[in-house]
């Protein structure tokens, strides 16, 4: 009774956390998708808003970059634990599988972090550089601010919602991929029971007899 009592916490555990690490995966990848669109209409908005013959140029580089990055391993790691979930509908995992499949979470919950710090780094502490030319002679620096601030523009990633949440959501997947990775390397006595060890199933109670 002890040996099913911990096989069903265990397998309630595992599916909890990986529901809720692919969960805060899609929430990632969609709210970074929509801050990689919204910050092209951004610019896009202000290239059209400007008056001829000036041209603008908007260097948000870094940022877009690790956003990309951040944005793409949130979306791996979502179809990653959604085949996992398919995995455990096909039928029961070795030990050696479960160790090897944490090891993956590990991997892409890293991976994240390793894209989250830097894109929180640039959010809270830069900007956007923005540059108006005319002839291919820059103007000064006070008339461009001026002329964002008359629009409702500016250039600090931090001020941008949308940038935001990007900035917050990822570290909720960080969390519950690296509690799941460490759920995957836990094994009960005698049996393995991780997600596809139904408590009560025929398989279970035949293990359990042994």
């Amino acid at each position: 009774m002890a040996s099913t009592r911990l096989i069903t916490r265990l397998w309630i555990l595992r599916s909890t956390a990986l529901s809720l690490t692919w969960a805060w995966a899609t929430a990632s990848a969609a709210v970074g998708l929509n801050a990689l669109v919204k910050s092209n209409q951004l610019k896009t908005k202000i290239r059209h808003e400007t008056p001829p013959p000036a041209v603008v140029v908007i260097d948000d580089h870094q940022m877009a970059r690790v956003g990309t990055v951040l944005t793409s391993v949130c979306t791996a790691l979502a179809v990653y634990c959604s085949l996992v979930a398919l995995l455990h509908v096909r039928g029961p995992l070795s030990p050696g599988a479960f160790r090897f499949l944490g090891v993956l979470l590990l991997f892409f919950g890293l991976w994240v972090f390793a894209a989250l710090v830097p894109y929180t780094h640039f959010f809270r502490t830069s900007g956007a550089s923005i540059t108006a030319l005319i002839d291919g002679v820059p103007l000064p620096a006070s008339i461009v601010q001026a002329a964002s601030a008359s629009l409702g523009l500016t250039g600090r990633y931090k001020d941008l919602h949308f940038l935001r949440l990007v900035a917050i959501l990822p570290w909720f997947t960080v969390l519950f991929s690296l509690i799941t990775a460490i759920l995957f390397f836990i094994r009960t006595p005698k049996v393995d029971s991780g997600l596809d060890a139904v408590p009560n199933s025929p398989s279970t109670a035949e293990d359990e007899k042994a």
